[in-house]
């Protein structure tokens, strides 16, 4: 039977789950690799009930995501039946946290796990973090970065920053201490060659620990050596650039260790474009239903959908509906602010249409990904007028791309998740006008499954009559919704 590998996003950092947990960037580790892949065919509490389907090769953990690849076992009985499910995007990841865990909860109520490593993942049927994935590559493909040893770092102890650094000694004292023992003779390296025999030691390079006092123990020296190459020092590396960036990235989290800036961070920071204030994020305590707003400096707020306006050409009064996570499944980004605090965005988009309206929020929010030019990056929130966003624009858009956010109303984009209807994306359509509001819905067995509409502020056309219909009922809920969120 032939191999069958995966690569998966496994987690969001500094990303709220829907049920407000949220694992803070810079804390999360993880175990030795190999680690378990299990899935849990019957929901139960927690991942009970799951079992080992495949393994975990190779992971990464940057700043604001988890991913990795694996492969799964060739023999357990619901082998088909899983790569079905995965290649039809009905069951997704959640990792399983392991040791050391800690948490503190911040003001809203939410869990922050500041520490925890983790120990392998869980296929199940709804996924904490609703920007995760898993897919099956083609039979025969590699991991993409299997060569690189991005766990067992955080663990092992690092020696004085003054130790000297001998790479030849180094290698011939490693060679001793793991006697023939390829697994442990690993350890030492940051990077093995894949295309040779993995006994076949001039395969390993990129060294960074030696044996100290019989331990092997991570030599500062040979990581600034190690970071130097990936900058282009001594000639540099031909290994692949994404071998390269897996390796910045194990890296990154030893330079955390020794309280040091990585070289790669220090450049790219100050290359960067100044970073918005916290303030631009926050609830922008407008008086009344007010549309996008686009200031000189950048800042962009307003509502993109009042409470109790109705949708003409639907039955009824369809109007926009709370949401019970938070919009969790919105802000599935993170942006960092000049205050250096890190806050859950989601994006405002322009171009292409809207997705398929029977299609699942995942597969909806990666239409806008695909079509859609990101031209805001804000946070979303509920007042007594309706969703409000909050942010700036992103850095280095187009103007022509900003004026077709200004000229188009936002088109908000909900799809049933856990029994709610929840906002998934904000999209602007690139066609001036249309001030009447407008909405798709899909039904199925009789259960709205998806709302697509577009909000303008007005709630009246010139010329034409909107329906008379009693809409009251609709519009306290939303706002006791409001009220109820506002009194935590």
């Amino acid at each position: 039977m032939a191999e069958r590998r995966w690569t998966a996003v496994l987690a969001r950092l500094g990303t709220p789950t829907g049920d407000g947990r949220i694992l803070m960037p810079g804390g999360i580790t993880s175990r030795d690799l190999p680690m378990p892949l299990m899935w849990q065919e019957k929901t139960a509490e927690g991942h009970g009930g799951a079992y080992t389907i495949g393994s975990i090769d190779a992971l990464q953990i940057t700043d604001d995501m988890v991913t990795a690849s694996g492969s799964l076992l060739e023999l357990f009985p619901d082998r088909d039946r899983v790569i079905e499910m995965i290649e039809k995007g009905v069951i997704g990841p959640s990792v399983d946290l392991a040791d050391n865990l800690q948490y503190e909860m911040d003001d809203m109520d939410r869990i922050l796990i500041t520490q925890a490593s983790i120990g392998g993942a869980t296929l199940v049927p709804i996924e904490a973090f609703s920007d995760v994935s898993i897919h099956m590559a083609a039979e025969g493909t590699m991991a993409l970065t299997a060569a690189v040893r991005s766990s067992g770092w955080a663990d092992m102890p690092i020696a004085d920053e003054g130790r000297s650094w001998d790479s030849g000694a180094a290698r011939q004292r490693v060679d001793s201490w793991a006697n023939d023992d390829m697994g442990k003779y690993a350890r030492a390296f940051l990077y093995r060659d894949d295309s040779q025999p993995a006994e076949n030691k001039s395969a390993y390079g990129f060294q960074i620990a030696d044996v100290v006092d019989g331990t092997l123990t991570i030599i500062p020296r040979a990581v600034f050596a190690a970071a130097g190459v990936l900058q282009g020092a001594r000639g540099g590396t031909k290994v692949p650039a994404e071998d390269q960036a897996a390796m910045k990235s194990a890296l990154n989290g030893i330079y955390g260790r020794l309280d040091r800036p990585a070289p790669w961070a220090e450049s790219m920071q100050a290359s960067a474009a100044p970073l918005p204030p916290l303030g631009w994020f926050q609830n922008p305590m407008l008086d009344e239903a007010t549309p996008i707003t686009i200031t000189e400096e950048g800042r962009v707020f307003g509502h993109i959908a009042p409470w109790g306006v109705c949708h003409l050409g639907l039955p009824g009064c369809v109007t926009a509906p709370s949401s019970p996570s938070e919009y969790a499944y919105f802000l599935v980004g993170a942006e960092k602010t000049a205050e250096g605090v890190s806050v859950p965005v989601g994006k405002l988009t322009v171009g292409g249409g809207h997705a398929d309206a029977n299609a699942g929020f995942v597969a909806a929010a990666e239409h806008y990904d695909n079509v859609g030019t990101a031209v805001a990056s804000v946070f979303a929130g509920e007042d007594e007028y309706g969703i409000w966003v909050a942010g700036y624009l992103v850095p280095g858009v187009a103007p022509e791309t900003v004026a077709a956010l200004q000229r188009s109303p936002i088109s908000g984009d909900w799809r049933r998740v856990g029994g709610n209807l929840e906002l998934v994306a904000a999209h602007a359509v690139n066609v001036p006008g249309f001030p009447v509001p407008r909405a798709k819905v899909a039904f199925s067995l009789g259960v709205q499954t998806a709302l697509i509409g577009r909000f303008d502020i007005t709630t009246s056309v010139p010329g034409k009559r909107s329906p008379v219909v009693d809409n009251s009922a609709d519009v306290a809920r939303a706002r006791f919704a409001w009220a109820q969120r506002k009194g935590r």
